[in-house]
């Protein structure tokens, strides 16, 4: 355990987007959970709100909880494969059945996400001050 998470997070403790695969993602939303973390930020598509190697807070949410704190304009960090996580900010809520799921886009980016994203989906909710 503590080389996946030496592998996962810098000397500074800051966690490493790029660096987290599926297993990672579902370790932190285990280990961390109720907990936070700082994630220092890679690309310009949250632009002007979220600057490229910003340090973001998540508050780590390991339920379906998760569905009673986001809102639209939340913004949540999620995996997506290949990428690892992502941090956009939600634009629209859909119910489908039982199961919500969450539209997401980039600030700067003119498209929403190409995909739904579920609690399942979500590591938590990202706070901009650190």
């Amino acid at each position: 355990m503590l080389n996946q998470l030496k592998r996962i997070f810098n000397r500074e403790k800051i966690l490493l987007a790029n660096e987290i695969s599926y297993a990672d993602f579902c370790f932190l939303k285990q280990v961390y959970h109720g907990k936070k973390l700082k994630m220092e930020t890679s690309g310009v598509s949250m632009l002007p709100t979220i600057k490229e190697k910003e340090i973001i807070e998540i508050k780590v949410v390991n339920s379906k909880k998760v569905e009673k704190l986001i809102k639209k304009n939340t913004i949540v960090a999620f995996f997506f494969q290949p990428q690892g996580l992502i941090a956009h900010r939600v634009v629209g809520i859909n119910k489908k059945g039982k199961e919500i799921q969450y539209q997401t886009k980039g600030d700067n980016i003119v498209s929403n996400d190409i995909i739904l994203i579920s609690y399942r989906d979500i590591l938590g909710v990202v706070g901009l001050k650190p």
